[in-house]
């Protein structure tokens, strides 16, 4: 297991394409990293030496569990070993207690209690090889463009845009309009 991170160059070609004031080579550097630790422990900040921007990450167990397997098989030998050798010792306690001999029946007792706190913790043990010891963490990143290298010293206005007309405009001209004349003179009153 290492915190030192793998760093795996990917150049894939960008067709989104730079502004169109900087030069556009049509590719954008990217990184992959791996990094493994032990879980829950802090991946450690990636520094190329050039601005990066992440892209994505995912983490995932990388726990070898044949390991784990093998470890926890190893356990399970010492906690059967154990547990028979106190077994063992207490049922010579009460054969000693059976045959008068108290002093002999404490002894193997206590012994009996020793073998299975040993046998108990080698239980514990055995369980505790399953739990994931290692995690792989994949991150991705993109190179920033540089755009230092920009050629500002011409900008084409062949193509501005038109500017507005802010010019007001009042109506001051009157109509009337006398192309109808009503001539009914009759009324009711």
């Amino acid at each position: 297991m290492s915190d030192t991170p793998e760093i795996t160059p990917d150049v894939s070609t960008d067709t989104a394409a730079a502004s169109a004031a900087s030069i556009d080579s049509g590719y954008t550097q990217s990184y992959e990293v791996t990094t493994v630790t032990e879980p829950y422990a802090p991946v450690p900040e990636f520094d190329p030496g050039v601005p990066v921007v992440e892209t994505g990450s995912t983490s995932y167990d990388s726990t070898d569990y044949s390991l784990a397997a093998e470890a926890s098989e190893a356990h399970m030998a010492d906690y059967n070993a154990m547990a028979a050798a106190s077994n063992d010792l207490y049922q010579a306690s009460v054969d000693a207690y059976l045959a008068g001999d108290e002093m002999a029946a404490y002894e193997l007792n206590q012994a009996s209690i020793a073998a299975d706190a040993v046998a108990d913790e080698s239980w514990t043990d055995a369980q505790q090889a399953w739990s994931p010891t290692e995690t792989t963490t994949v991150t991705s990143y993109d190179a920033v463009p540089d755009t230092s290298y920009a050629d500002t010293s011409y900008v084409d206005t062949s193509a501005a845009a038109p500017v507005a007309d802010t010019t007001s405009y009042t109506d001051t001209s009157s109509y009337t309009d006398t192309s109808y004349t009503s001539t009914d003179t009759t009324s009711e009153y």
